[in-house]
């Protein structure tokens, strides 16, 4: 599957190529093979958690780090060697990285004076990128006078204004509160879109990702597990890795046998699967917490009894054991939700059981 937006963006003609990327440090494998494209226009989001290599990635594209091995290519044009500053990249920083000295107009300009732009035409440009992020009327205020928000969009006019190749975006977000996050991702993704900017963008915020991406490259151990729009990543995760990074899974293992398949969970009920799952023999299945609902009187399900309700508005989030200890969460609708104490029976919404390799996580039906 492959929504139409993430299609549009794959179809646009490749702005960056990254080929066989690796980086080490000391004994530690940072990137290893890394390959990489992004279309013109598009937005891909590094995701994963602390140590994964996302950031090394970025900062190997940026040229702050030399590659090891492999390419990176712009347009077609190569860069390996190529310091930062003759790459053209604007760069938003997770820590705002304004000059305190320097007023909000002077932060945004301060890329133009070094690039030698002159005065009337960098007037020009730096009115321009403040008012692609509502600062206009703060121009002249210094940093100290600014709120958080108000920092980081001074980052980004000083990416914009110097008309980059490419927008490179590390952890912009994590250093503001929540409810500006979600106000802040939303006015990124709208400019981005609006200027049709090639924008890498890094962050372990999965929601963040999730919502402002045209793909989502989701790594771990230097490697990209999957890259893919986000529905996709979401609905049709490559390996338990990125089930249980996007989204979250109950993980049971169990045996699949039986013609048809049923799944076999020692100490509870057989659970059936859809016909072509395929798969025999020992296996890890994963289960969302959405994917699980109160199973009909007569069909097959798990018993078990509610530990922990937790509200979360139309949705209430359950802690459940079932008679062999087996500990679930599902998520089921507020209204007429069972209490802590009660007992009840689940099962799996049709075809929502995912099967992983026991070994190595890879994915089977």
């Amino acid at each position: 599957m492959q929504t139409q937006k993430g299609a549009a963006a794959h179809a646009a003609p490749t702005h960056l190529a990254v080929q066989g990327l690796s980086k080490t440090f000391g004994d530690h494998r940072a990137l290893a093979s890394i390959d990489l494209t992004v279309a013109r226009g598009e937005l891909v989001t590094l995701l994963g958690p602390s140590g994964c290599g996302k950031t090394t990635l970025l900062r190997c594209i940026a040229g702050f780090i030399a590659q090891d091995a492999g390419h990176i290519r712009i347009d077609g044009r190569s860069l390996d060697g190529s310091p930062p500053h003759k790459r053209n990249f604007g760069m938003v920083f997770q820590g705002y990285a304004v000059f305190p000295h320097l007023t909000v107009a002077e932060n945004v300009a301060y890329g133009l004076r070094a690039r030698g732009v002159a005065a009337g035409q960098r007037a020009e440009r730096v009115a321009r990128a403040l008012d692609r992020v509502q600062l206009s009327h703060l121009a002249q205020r210094f940093p100290d006078a600014l709120s958080g928000g108000q920092k980081q969009r001074v980052g980004i006019a000083r990416a914009l204004v110097i008309e980059p190749d490419l927008l490179l975006m590390d952890e912009p977000l994590s250093n503001l509160d929540a409810k500006l996050r979600v106000e802040m991702r939303q006015e990124i993704r709208l400019m981005q879109r609006e200027l049709g900017i090639t924008t890498l963008y890094v962050t372990h915020d999965q929601d963040e990702a999730m919502s402002i991406s045209d793909r989502v490259a989701v790594m771990q151990g230097g490697v990209i597990q999957q890259i893919a729009p986000p529905e996709v990543v979401f609905d049709d995760p490559a390996n338990a890795f990125v089930a249980d990074f996007i989204g979250g899974c109950n993980w049971i293992e169990a045996e699949v046998a039986g013609d048809p398949a049923v799944l076999h969970i020692a100490g509870e009920a057989a659970l059936p699967l859809p016909p072509a799952a395929g798969v025999r023999g020992p296996v890890r299945a994963g289960i969302r917490a959405e994917d699980l609902g109160l199973a009909a009187p007569d069909a097959p399900g798990l018993a078990a009894r509610v530990l922990v309700r937790s509200f979360l508005g139309p949705r209430t989030r359950l802690r459940v054991e079932t008679p062999g200890g087996l500990r679930l969460d599902v998520d089921l609708p507020s209204a007429d939700c069972p209490r802590e104490g009660d007992a009840l029976r689940l099962a799996p919404l049709p075809g929502r059981i995912r099967l992983y390799a026991r070994d190595d996580g890879r994915r089977l039906a």
